[in-house]
């Protein structure tokens, strides 16, 4: 298992979630899928280290579950 922190994205801002363990970069994001429905951000991003994961969003104007990387994420 590896070490995660997840970052929330705000409109204005962007602050720390509770860090994860997760065995890859793939469980990573699913968990920060899972995150994302829970929290009232735009997009969470996913990071190891100074190494940025993946960063998961919704589509503009969608506050329903969602999971669509946002546009340009690696």
């Amino acid at each position: 298992m590896t070490g995660y922190q997840l970052r929330c994205v705000g409109a204005d801002d962007r602050w720390r979630l509770p860090s994860i363990e997760a065995a890859d970069d793939a469980d990573a994001m699913r968990r920060a899928l899972g995150t994302l429905r829970q929290q009232d951000c735009r997009a969470v991003e996913v990071w190891q280290g100074s190494r940025l994961v993946a960063r998961v969003g919704r589509q503009p104007g969608d506050r329903a579950p969602a999971g669509t990387a946002l546009h340009g994420a690696p």
